[in-house]
């Protein structure tokens, strides 16, 4: 008979040996445990829950989670979930019910859905969207990685901000409150940026700090670099802090492109007003201009990406890449 139950630490190799059969051979969660750790482990407890044969052990479904803070009830995402053909074709709905159960969250987010997923999704009465991808292009005689057909008007703001480089959590606590974090769901909370984006043990992100000139609005962009046959680009990961204030921000990109000479820039969000976007210099992509702006480095696709999303019904309600396990890498350590 098939059980729901939550996982334990002493099972990971067992999750680690489902991934590599049903998901992927080589894929990162598959091979590398002190990954896997870092990404699914708090305290002694394993963000997993499991669907087994209570007879045989065997994992016929697995659902992992990402929890953004360690409230009653807690914002989370929803991560590598999988199920197996079964003479139990609620399954997959038995999962999902289950992790509210375990947790009891606010509300659970999920990014990277496939279609199978999406409709089970709609089975619950939710709605699915796709994360949006906004960019700006670098000062460039030819793109390499990008394929730029239609090179879109900008509605950029004279009006740039002040910006800096923030280079510990300290830094980061002086520039975005608690309070501020919690006016935004989902609601992540210091512990969670800190382990997510200071202590990642593969990616190095930096973090840039912008602001009104009355230094009244401040936000903080964590972005992190990717490169392909020696051209590199901009990822913008999250984002925290007051919406308003990445209108001010085209300064800040301005300097990157130039800096850094970025071939491009981009930025997949859902709940940031266009009006702030386009204010940055940042323009929209869509089917129309014929532009591929590449979402994926390991490997390297010269292809255009839709991030599908759940989408909550909440008045700030924002996601971002970084969210779940999109910004998660691909190729395992050496």
């Amino acid at each position: 008979m098939l059980c729901v139950r939550k996982a334990e630490i002493s099972e990971i190799p067992a999750v680690m040996q489902f991934i590599a059969e049903h998901w992927k051979k080589d894929h990162i969660l598959a091979v590398d445990r002190d990954f896997f750790e870092w990404m699914y482990v708090q305290g002694d407890e394993l963000n997993f829950n499991l669907a087994v044969d209570d007879e045989t052990g065997e994992i016929f479904g697995i659902n992992g989670f990402i929890l953004y803070n360690h409230e009653a009830n807690p914002d989370m995402s929803g991560s590598m979930w999988k199920v197996l053909p079964n003479q139990s074709p609620a399954l997959g709905l038995s999962l999902g019910e289950y992790s509210w159960e375990r947790w009891q969250p606010r509300d659970v987010f999920s990014l990277g859905l496939n279609e199978r997923a999406a409709k089970i999704e709609h089975l619950y009465g939710s709605e699915t969207a796709c994360l949006e991808c906004w960019y700006r292009l670098g000062k460039n005689d030819g793109f390499k990685l990008a394929k730029i057909a239609t090179i879109p008007e900008t509605d950029f703001n004279a009006e740039t901000g002040k910006f800096g480089c923030i280079f510990s959590m300290d830094e980061f606590k002086q520039a975005v409150s608690d309070v501020q974090l919690k006016k935004n769901t989902p609601y992540k909370n210091y512990s969670y940026i800190e382990h997510r984006f200071f202590n990642h043990p593969v990616y190095e992100y930096q973090f840039y700090r912008i602001m009104n000139r009355e230094e009244t609005c401040s936000g903080v962009f964590v972005c992190r670099e990717a490169e392909h046959d020696g051209v590199r680009v901009c990822k913008i990961i999250d984002f925290y802090g007051e919406d308003a204030a990445v209108s001010y921000s085209g300064g800040l990109w301005d300097w990157l492109l130039q800096e850094k000479a970025y071939e491009f820039i981009d930025f997949y969000c859902y709940g940031i007003a266009h009006q702030y976007l386009k204010k940055a210099g940042f323009s929209l992509l869509s089917q129309e201009d014929g532009n591929i702006i590449p979402n994926y480095f390991e490997p390297f696709e010269r292809e255009n990406v839709k991030i599908r999303i759940v989408v909550a019904h909440w008045p700030s309600f924002h996601l971002y890449r970084g969210d779940g396990d999109q910004d998660r890498p691909s190729i395992p350590r050496r």
